[in-house]
């Protein structure tokens, strides 16, 4: 275990991580609610406050966030749930391919939230191909993105309208094809449609 007393940042690197963390904690949520938009979800809010912990820096991360996303009409997406670390590793200088993202999420703790971990599916290929397709929707709407971060960082808290607003402006489509549906759901799917 690690003695807190003993471990300290200066006043330098702890500003320099503050910094980070924060874009990082915007980046995130920024990548949850882009992508829950264009999959057709209700998103309330989203917003990053400063983490009060005494360890905040050493051993916890010194922003933290949360996205509002409303789960009445349509069924928990898993791409909603990994786009947030999607976002981070996309605005980060390592553009690493979707399989990168899954060895991440795979074998290093701590890279992905419980919260976030609990919607991917079981399966490694099912993995991957919701890591594809949250690049994918990141990817064609980086401008929704890169504006839904700015807020964030200026203001620590994006509201409906404003997310509205923006997704005029950037004139994002609501994308069904992009959807994720379990391995069962999708057999039966095309069993219909071979019909």
């Amino acid at each position: 275990m690690i003695d807190l007393a003993t471990c300290k940042l200066s006043k330098r690197e702890f500003q320099t991580l503050r910094r980070r963390d924060k874009r990082t904690a915007a980046v995130h949520e920024a990548g949850h609610v882009a992508v829950a938009e264009v999959l057709g979800r209700e998103v309330r809010c989203a917003w990053i406050w400063p983490n009060t912990s005494p360890a905040a820096g050493l051993l916890e991360k010194t922003w933290l966030g949360r996205a509002e996303i409303s789960y009445v009409h349509i069924p928990s997406e898993p791409i909603i749930c990994v786009a947030g670390i999607v976002a981070e590793q996309l605005a980060s200088c390592d553009n690493s391919p979707a399989w990168g993202l899954l060895d991440v999420i795979e074998y290093e703790p701590g890279a992905i939230s419980e919260t976030d971990a609990s919607g991917l599916p079981n399966n490694e290929k099912d993995r991957l191909d919701v890591i594809e397709k949250a690049i994918t929707i990141l990817a064609e709407y980086k401008q929704f993105h890169t504006a839904l971060t700015a807020r964030l960082l200026r203001d620590h808290v994006i509201y409906q309208s404003y997310i509205e607003r923006m997704i005029k402006k950037f004139n994002v489509q609501w994308r069904f094809d992009l959807r994720y549906t379990a391995p069962k759901k999708r057999r039966k799917r095309q069993a219909l449609q071979a019909k």
